[in-house]
């Protein structure tokens, strides 16, 4: 669904927020996926080609004479972008990682302005979308095999409709007031919706 000819554009992600835990850091993870938005709105693959802790370089296309973009990760829960605002689902079902959250559960997004003419972007931040909830098993409980944090009157999880003005989630739509999380809890170990 594109308008003209792609063109090579590359990212350079500063410190910014990531895919991964590791302790209180959070990380890019090899292989990280982000969709892009053009001038065309149409969502554009782009690849984790390095990866230095909280920084990363993607590479992907967007169409000839972007200049302004909009990055979302991660790439397969981008739904949409129009003019006004960018839509990303949030899974209600999540699944448990120890000491982390899993991936691709830590919706962020970012802007940028690309020079026409030029592939490179430098300092790309990256914002999270949403805070984590963290919870420990008890040692005491050894079956756990479904967790689930419910709100009242407050969607946790749907389609986030984000605001290009601010980057902020202005409404959900399908959104559901309950995150859950099914499979294997270690007792003690610590855990992230």
């Amino acid at each position: 669904n594109q308008d003209g000819n792609l063109v090579p554009m590359i990212l350079n992600s500063g410190p910014s927020v990531r895919t991964s835990l590791s302790g209180s850091a959070v990380n890019w993870t090899a292989d990280d996926v982000v969709a892009v938005y053009d001038r065309n709105n149409a969502a554009n693959r782009f690849t984790a080609v390095s990866v230095d802790g909280s920084n990363a370089v993607f590479e992907g296309m967007v169409a000839e004479g972007t200049t302004d973009f909009y990055a979302v990760y991660p790439y397969d829960k981008a739904v949409k972008a129009t003019d006004s605002e960018i839509i990303v689902t949030l899974p209600s079902d999540q699944t448990p990682a120890a000491g982390t959250f899993a991936e691709e559960h830590n919706i962020s997004v970012a802007r940028g302005v690309k020079e026409v003419g030029e592939e490179n972007v430098e300092g790309i931040k990256f914002d999270n979308v949403c805070g984590l909830i963290q919870f420990t098993v008890p040692q005491r409980i050894s079956a756990v095999k479904n967790v689930v944090f419910k709100a009242e009157n407050r969607s946790l999880a749907g389609d986030l409709v984000i605001s290009k003005d601010g980057l902020n989630v202005e409404s959900v739509a399908n959104g559901t007031n309950s995150v859950s999380m099914s499979g294997d809890f270690a007792a003690g170990s610590t855990f992230y919706f």
